[in-house]
């Protein structure tokens, strides 16, 4: 923040150098022209500089349900674990979605809360659908392609159980 007023900002401070010697955001703000919305990107620079307590990144349960060596599971733990490798502080997390993102097996990664008084933070990412019925297809040896296909193969499996039971 710079108190004179009289003189132009970037006239003063050269930004890129500030945060590079220091290490942290740095906002160039007049005091004289200070807004409540100022105030407020201020309260949520240095939050952000607060360092992350928890993250929580939430998959599809299916992925979680496979085997510890199945191929999908493996390549979405690998991304998940390089991921937030360098995860310290609340701003930091932002960098998780195109992270994610960049695994094939993954879409739509975004950040589902931040709670800055805690530290915790939560990312999600989802699978496409194709990929579910792939992997069920491949773990049953059934053909499944779609909503439809699954519940009649359930219906199919489940009066050969009872049959099997009598």
């Amino acid at each position: 923040i710079h108190g004179n007023g009289t003189e132009p900002i970037t006239d003063v401070y050269n930004v890129s150098e500030l945060e590079e010697k220091y290490g942290v955001p740095v906002m160039l703000l007049s005091c004289a022209r200070l807004e409540a919305e100022d105030i407020g990107e201020i309260l949520k620079s240095v939050l952000y500089e607060f360092p992350i307590k928890e993250l929580m990144i939430e998959l599809p349960g299916w992925i979680d349900a496979l085997k510890p060596d199945h191929y999908i599971k493996e390549s979405v733990y690998k991304t998940v674990r390089e991921a937030i490798e360098h995860i310290q502080k609340i701003s930091h997390i932002e960098s998780l979605v195109p992270m994610l993102e960049s695994n094939e097996y993954l879409l739509n990664a975004r950040i589902e809360d931040i709670n800055l008084g805690s530290g915790v933070g939560t990312v999600s990412a989802e699978a496409d659908d194709t990929l579910f019925y792939k992997v069920l297809s491949e773990t049953t040896n059934l053909p499944i392609s779609n909503d439809e296909e699954l519940v009649s193969t359930l219906q199919e499996l489940s009066k050969a159980k009872r049959n099997y039971d009598k």
